[in-house]
């Protein structure tokens, strides 16, 4: 009797086993796989083998479980059936459907479910520390693998014209961005931070997502001119803003007609007119990498960024695009100002046209989701339903807002503190 029990115990630690690895070695970051494999560590390279081939170890896996699972029928219907019997009923079709409920009942609990769930969560983790006696069963059932891939390639040509050839498994987008995910929570929290090369490959993944509008200079920022102002007005914007473009209207910023470059000026023309040069328009809806992609195509390194209306949005340069790729770019003309700060553990001085997704990352600060608005200023307004006062105090959620600096409709600086 002590001999069944045991033989019942072992079968099921060992097809738990095989459910696990199976599904760990689905659910895997390939990519983690092949950078572990740099380390040079046995488990790591047994676990790169397995890449190489995943039709024989998917096989071997399922052999395995299933000769587990039948010395497990059989030694506990043998266990079962006497007991039965004796203290429930002697009917064999009822005695054998008890046998099947209480079998399958444990076999799910205890070799399904429970090890699928496990080892889907640690699945890279799970496939190290067991990759030695994976690899075990894999050599031993090697050629049972192979015999069953032959059938299974002959069946499929047969019925489907199409192959099971083994293909070695790749790396996709999706092991990368989880790479990168992991990699930034184990990093952000340490002296050094995030590495900037990260940073670049993880704006990179979400730039496919990115909108035109997230990375253009907003209209209340847009630097124009009129087209009948004079060429000495002109020369000396350029030489207070520092641009090196700016954008010309008939009237005001919601009839753009063109814009002028600084270099123009060393034609010495005689009116703004002379010098103008065309601007491509884009829809604020647009894709950041669309919006990149007709830039280059026009040839021109600035875009008018219209709304669904016509009107002036904000304008976006291709640096600006390639900002959200590689981050900050910095030139001779921009000028080292504040852009927010930690004041205290849970105290904060930022800026109202930071974007929530940036003060998120910088500080880990929580916002609520929406397309009505993306910057700090246009949270606080959107949840209050008005401008602020300056100095007025607002709590919004778990956030409490000093306001120290309007600007027209515009909240300009705030005091956060997280309650």
């Amino acid at each position: 009797m002590s001999t069944t029990y045991i033989i019942i115990l072992l079968t099921l630690v060992l097809s738990a086993f095989f459910s696990g690895m199976e599904i760990a070695f689905v659910s895997s970051n390939k990519l983690k796989i092949f950078l572990d494999k740099e380390q040079g560590s046995l488990a790591n390279n047994i676990v790169s083998k397995f890449t190489e081939n995943p039709t024989n170890f998917i096989i071997s896996m399922l052999i395995g479980n299933n000769i587990a699972l039948v010395i497990y029928g059989i030694y506990m219907a043998n266990l079962l059936e006497p007991i039965i019997e004796e203290y429930i009923i002697s009917i064999p079709f009822i005695v054998l459907l008890i046998q099947v409920v209480i079998s399958s009942f444990l076999v799910l609990l205890v070799a399904e479910f429970l090890p699928k769930v496990i080892f889907s969560i640690f699945p890279n983790r799970l496939l190290k520390l067991f990759a030695i006696p994976a690899i075990l069963v894999v050599k031993v059932l090697l050629p049972f693998s192979i015999l069953i891939s032959i059938i299974s390639n002959f069946l499929m040509n047969l019925f489907f014209s199409k192959s099971t050839k083994d293909e070695k498994l790749v790396f996709n987008r999706y092991d990368l961005d989880e790479y990168l995910e992991e990699h930034n929570e184990i990093t952000k929290n340490s002296k050094k931070g995030i590495d900037p090369e990260v940073e670049i490959l993880q704006n990179a993944l979400d730039f496919s997502n990115v909108k035109v509008r997230d990375c253009m200079v907003p209209r209340t920022d847009i630097v124009g001119i009129s087209i009948d102002d004079t060429i000495s007005n002109l020369r000396k914007k350029f030489i207070h803003t520092g641009h090196s473009k700016i954008l010309v209207y008939k009237d005001n910023l919601d009839s753009i007609v063109a814009y002028v470059h600084s270099y123009e000026l060393f034609k010495n023309p005689q009116k703004i007119n002379d010098i103008l040069l065309p601007i491509s328009l884009i829809p604020e809806s647009v894709l950041a990498q669309d919006a990149l992609d007709k830039l280059l195509k026009d040839r021109r390194s600035v875009a008018l960024i219209v709304d669904e209306y016509g009107g002036t949005s904000g304008l976006v340069c291709v640096e600006d695009i390639i900002e959200e790729l590689v981050g900050e770019i910095e030139d001779e003309h921009d000028e080292i100002i504040f852009n927010g700060r930690q004041i205290s553990v849970n105290k904060y001085h930022l800026l109202g046209k930071q974007k929530l997704e940036e003060l998120s990352k910088l500080y880990d600060l929580e916002f609520q989701n929406t397309d009505e608005y993306d910057t700090l200023s246009g949270f606080i307004i959107s949840n209050i339903g008005r401008i602020p006062k300056n100095q007025e105090i607002i709590n919004i959620y778990n956030y409490e807002f000093r306001i120290l600096k309007i600007n027209d409709n515009f909240i300009e600086e705030v005091i956060l503190c997280v309650l």
